[in-house]
């Protein structure tokens, strides 16, 4: 994929005191890891969908993925895709807290739109990236006086016109259980095409590390 620099900023907490010679990633994410979850692991199925994430998050020359896009993780149910975007979302907390990356669960989104009568407008502003948790889990209808829609299709289309109208600057990330060819089949092809505009689709091997 096309490797485009943006102008997010590195996550510095990734790059200690400013050092240039080889770091050690995966002992200091480890660490950092370990102070949210304290058994969280880091073996041979995680580890290179890690070490891709960091050169991301990093805005690194040597990540695969194009760094003006964000990320929909996918994986197995419980393989630790929702863990390890909270790491990252906490490392840039502390380390860009001017714009803290906004986290919510589709059924957090579901339950505000329908109990609370919000708007994804006021849910998901502009410019402030986004994480979503578990899209695509339901088939994203909802009924909010009488009017039936798809949540998560308008969820896709405001932040497409997002990341349009700011020249790729406005990031959102998801995870998702399926494939990139299940979420063809989930959404319209109008939305697929947009989504593959918009998002990498990073994938985490392995199986449920759920206990």
């Amino acid at each position: 994929m096309e490797n485009n620099q943006s102008e997010q900023q590195p996550a510095k907490i990734l790059l200690p005191n400013g050092k240039t010679e080889p770091i050690d990633y995966k002992d200091i994410f480890l660490n950092f890891a370990k102070k949210i979850y304290p058994d969280y692991l880091i073996d041979n199925n995680n580890w290179e969908t890690i070490q891709d994430l960091i050169f991301y998050f990093n805005n690194d020359s040597k990540c695969k993925y194009s760094l003006s896009k964000g990320i929909i993780l996918g994986g197995a149910v419980g393989c630790g895709k929702t863990l390890l975007m909270n790491i990252f979302r906490r490392i840039l907390i502390i380390d860009q807290p001017e714009t803290p990356m906004i986290c919510y669960s589709t059924d957090i989104i579901k339950r505000k739109l329908i109990r609370n009568n919000e708007s994804l407008e006021e849910l998901l502003p502009e410019y402030m990236p986004i994480f979503i948790d578990d899209i695509a889990k339901t088939n994203g209808l909802i009924s909010i006086y009488g009017n039936v829609q798809d949540y998560e299709t308008e969820i896709f289309e405001l932040r497409y016109l997002h990341y349009t109208k700011n020249n790729r600057h406005t990031k959102t990330h998801f995870t998702t259980n399926l494939s990139l060819d299940d979420l063809k089949v989930r959404f319209d092809e109008r939305v697929y095409t947009r989504m593959r505009e918009m998002f990498n689709y990073v994938y985490l091997p392995g199986e449920s590390r759920r206990k």
